[in-house]
């Protein structure tokens, strides 16, 4: 069973990698994806 930080750290990079993949879709111009993605960090943070 996962301590309570490692669960929080999961999220931390889940989000991280979130992040640098909106960063790439956002140099391509694909506005659809970057908001997909938002929302999936949106649901992390909560």
């Amino acid at each position: 069973m996962q301590n309570p930080l490692n669960f929080v750290n999961n999220f931390s990079e889940v989000s991280n990698e979130l992040l640098e993949e909106m960063a790439e879709e956002l140099e391509k111009g694909d506005l659809s994806e970057v908001r997909a993605i938002v929302e999936d960090l949106k649901q992390n943070l909560d």
